[in-house]
C-alpha cells in the first residue's frame, strides 16, 4: 500500500481493554479513564511519499491519541490500518512524535516535538508544628531530556540535561514501557546548567 502524505501504521485495538493482576487477565471498560487506555503507537506500513522522513516500514511509530479516537481515522478497518498526520510547514500539527528504529531499537523523537523524563522535585517544608511537606510550588516544571534529537541539539542541548517547561506542556505517553512527557521544543523555558 503506497502512501501519499500520511504515515500508515497497523494498530491491532485501539483500546487497551485488559489489565493483568497477578497471573488473571481481567477485562477493562474502555470509557474508564479512556485518555489513559488509547493505543498511541503502531507498527509503520507505509512512510509519506511527499516528503523526507527518517521513519522506515516496520518501525514502530508514536502518535498523537486522536488518530484512534471517534471517528478513527482508519484506512482499513480489516487489516487495522489507520493514517498519522504529518506536516513539515507547521510541526505542531503533526500527529507523529517519535519512533523505535526496527533495525537499532533507538527511539528518535521527529521534527521540534521532545520527551522529558519526569524528575523528583525536592519537597519543601512548610511549618514546623504540622510538619507539612509540600512539593515545590512552580510555573515551570522541570525533567531530563529523555533523547537527543536534531531539534534538541539545535537548542544546545543533549540527552539527560536538566530542562523547565511551561506550566500544562507535560502530555503524558508511554513509549517502550516507559511515561515520559512529550511537548513541543517551543515550551522549554530554560535549562539548568551545573553552577545552576
Amino acid at each position: 500500500m503506497r502512501s501519499l502524505r500520511h504515515y500508515l501504521v497497523r494498530i491491532p485495538k485501539r483500546f487497551k481493554d485488559t489489565i493483568q493482576v497477578g497471573e488473571k487477565e481481567l477485562y477493562l471498560d474502555a470509557k474508564f479513564n479512556e485518555f489513559q487506555h488509547r493505543f498511541m503507537e503502531g507498527e509503520v506500513i507505509a512512510i509519506p511519499e511527499k516528503f523526507k522522513v527518517p521513519v522506515s516500514v516496520g518501525d514502530t511509530l508514536y502518535f498523537h491519541h486522536h488518530v484512534v479516537i471517534e471517528p478513527p481515522q482508519v484506512i482499513d478497518k480489516e487489516k487495522d490500518i489507520y493514517y498519522v498526520t504529518i506536516n513539515p510547514e507547521e510541526p505542531i500539527l503533526s500527529q507523529a512524535y517519535a519512533f523505535k528504529s526496527k533495525e537499532t531499537g533507538e527511539i528518535s523523537p521527529l521534527q521540534n516535538w521532545v520527551f522529558i523524563k519526569p524528575v523528583e522535585q525536592e519537597a519543601e517544608f512548610k511549618s514546623n508544628i504540622l510538619h507539612i511537606y509540600r512539593e515545590k510550588e512552580d510555573p515551570n516544571k522541570e525533567g531530563e531530556i529523555a533523547f537527543d534529537s536534531e531539534a534538541v541539539i539545535d537548542l544546545g542541548l543533549k540527552k539527560g540535561d536538566r530542562v523547565f517547561f511551561q506550566r500544562d506542556a507535560d502530555y503524558e505517553m508511554e513509549l517502550d514501557g516507559n511515561k515520559y512527557w512529550r511537548m513541543n521544543t517551543s515550551m522549554l523555558t530554560y535549562a539548568k546548567v551545573h553552577n545552576d
